[in-house]
C-alpha cells in the first residue's frame, strides 16, 4: 500500500504497507535493518500488516516530520519521524509501526506537519501547507508460495538449495531474497544490503543454489556452510514499482551430523623440546564437548577444562578448551604413546573412540647398525651367525616386535631382509625370527 506525502525539490515522503506471511508471536521492522518476523516453531503461518513512514530529503531538508493524526491501529499515533536523523549523513530515514492485526484501508488518512532545518513549515515551490494529508492507494498481496526448506522439511542440508513459486503477475514485480540466523543477523542477502535494487526479476529461475548468486551480482553467504542442527529463517518478497512489500517468510532447521573425532594418526616429539598438537571433534550438537583419554592400557579420564590439566607422561599433559583436545609440554625421556580418545557432546551423542600415537624419540645420536653379511639360512636347521649391532637412537620399542632371544621388555628394532625374513634388535644383538 503506497501514499505519496508530496514530491518536491524540496523533499518527499510515502506511505507503504508492509504485509508479510509470518508466523504467531512474530516480530516486526524495517527491510534489511531490522529483525524481521519469525514463523512460529510449529509452522503456523498467519498474515499481519507493517506501516512504514518514509521520509527523504532532497535539497531542503526535514528537521521535524511530526505524525499529527493517523488510523486509531497505529501505537502511538503520532510521533515525530524524523527529528535528529537528518544531520547530513542521511537522506532518508523510515518509521516502522505495527498495523495490531487491522486490515490497512485505502480510506485511511495520515496528517503530518513538516519543519524544515531553516524554521520553515512549508517550502517555496508550492508543497501544501501544513497539516499535510496522505492516504493509501492499493494493497499488495502478490506472495511467492511453496518455499522450501521450510519447517517441516526433514535433514536440511547445510548447504540448502532455496526453491520458490512466483505469484500471479510475476513479471509486475522484484523479489529480493534474504536468509538470517536465529539471531536474524543476515548471512546471505540478493540483492545486497543497503543496495538501490529493489530485487531481480522473475526471469531469474525460483531456485537458488548455496553460494550462487543468479543474477550475476557475486553476493554469496558470509559463512562457507550453516551450522548443523540449528534454525534459520529465509523469505522471498515481492516489491511493486511503488515501494509495496508483500514477504513470504519460512523457517527451517538444518540436519545434525554425526558427532566424530579425526582420524588415527601420529604426532612426533623430541626430548627436551616444547610439544603441542591439538585434535578437534566435529558434528553432533556442536557444543558442549567433554573429552576422554586412557594411555596405553590405562583406565580412561576426564579431560578438565584449561588451565587444569592431567598428565599423560613425565613432561607431557592434556587440557580441553571445550571444544579441542590439547596435548602440550616438554617430554623428558624417549617413549612411544598410545592414547585412545573419547568425547561427548551437549546432547549426549558419543563419537567412536580412536587411538592416537605420539613417538617420543631422543636425536642425541643417529641409530646405525653395524655392517656385515649374512649367510643364508635353511628352513629347520639351526642357524648361527655373525651378530648384527645398532648404536644410537632413542632406543624406543617399536611395537609389534617381540620374540628372539633374550632381553625381554628391554628396546627392540625390528629389520627385515629381502627375502621376508625380519630380526628384533634386542641389547644390540640380533635374534632372527625364522
Amino acid at each position: 500500500m503506497f501514499a505519496s506525502l508530496g514530491d518536491s525539490p524540496l523533499g518527499r515522503g510515502s506511505i507503504r504497507f508492509w504485509r508479510r506471511s509470518i508466523g504467531q508471536n512474530g516480530t516486526l521492522g524495517e527491510r534489511f535493518r531490522l529483525p524481521l518476523p519469525e514463523t512460529d516453531l510449529s509452522g503456523n503461518i498467519n498474515t499481519n500488516y507493517n506501516v512504514i513512514l518514509r521520509v527523504m530529503g532532497l535539497y531542503k531538508q526535514p528537521a521535524s516530520v511530526l505524525l499529527q493524526s493517523s488510523p486509531s491501529y497505529l501505537t502511538p499515533g503520532h510521533f515525530d519521524i524524523a527529528t535528529g536523523e537528518f544531520n547530513g549523513n542521511y537522506d532518508e530515514w523510515d518509521a516502522n509501526s505495527s498495523t495490531n492485526g487491522s486490515m490497512p484501508s485505502t480510506s485511511d488518512v495520515f496528517t503530518f506537519n513538516v519543519t524544515y532545518t531553516d524554521g520553515t513549515s512549508n517550502s517555496t515551490k508550492n508543497t501544501p501547507a501544513n497539516p499535510i494529508s496522505a492516504s493509501p492507494t492499493a494493497v499488495l498481496s502478490a506472495y511467492a508460495t511453496g518455499l522450501t526448506p521450510t519447517w517441516n522439511s526433514s535433514s536440511v542440508s547445510t548447504t540448502p538449495t532455496f526453491t520458490w513459486t512466483y505469484p500471479a503477475g510475476a513479471s509486475s514485480y522484484n523479489y529480493p531474497f534474504q536468509l538470517q540466523d536465529s539471531n536474524h543477523n543476515t548471512i546471505w542477502s540478493i540483492p545486497a544490503q543497503h543496495s538501490h535494487s529493489n530485487g531481480f526479476s522473475s526471469g531469474i529461475t525460483p531456485s537458488i543454489t548455496w553460494g550462487v548468486d543468479p543474477t550475476g551480482g557475486g553476493n554469496t553467504p558470509t559463512v562457507s556452510s550453516l551450522n548443523s542442527n540449528s534454525t534459520y529463517y529465509w523469505s522471498i518478497q515481492t516489491t511493486d514499482g511503488n515501494g509495496n512489500e508483500a514477504t513470504a517468510q519460512v523457517s527451517f532447521m538444518t540436519a545434525q551430523v554425526p558427532l566424530t573425532l579425526p582420524a588415527s594418526g601420529t604426532a612426533a616429539a623430541t626430548v627436551s623440546v616444547p610439544f603441542s598438537q591439538s585434535l578437534n571433534a566435529s558434528g553432533g550438537s556442536g557444543s558442549g564437548y567433554v573429552f576422554s583419554v586412557a594411555v596405553g592400557s590405562g583406565t580412561a579420564q576426564t579431560v578438565p577444562t584449561s588451565p587444569t590439566t592431567i598428565s599423560i607422561t613425565d613432561g607431557l599433559s592434556v587440557t580441553s578448551n571445550g571444544s579441542q583436545l590439547i596435548f602440550s609440554g616438554t617430554p623428558i625421556a624417549a617413549n612411544y604413546l598410545s592414547i585412545t580418545v573419547s568425547v561427548t557432546d551437549s546432547a549426549s551423542d558419543t563419537a567412536t573412540p580412536v587411538t592416537y600415537y605420539i613417538n617420543v624419540v631422543n636425536t642425541s645420536a643417529p641409530l646405525t647398525l653395524s655392517s656385515v653379511s649374512l649367510p643364508q639360512g635353511i628352513i629347520n636347521q639351526s642357524y648361527n651367525s655373525s651378530a648384527i649391532y645398532a648404536s644410537g637412537g632413542s632406543g624406543s620399542l617399536v611395537p609389534g616386535c617381540s620374540g628372539g632371544g633374550n632381553g625381554s621388555g628391554k628396546s627392540a628394532l625390528r629389520l627385515y631382509q629381502a627375502d621376508g625374513m625380519s630380526a628384533c634388535v634386542r641389547s644390540k644383538r640380533v635374534f632372527w625370527l625364522m
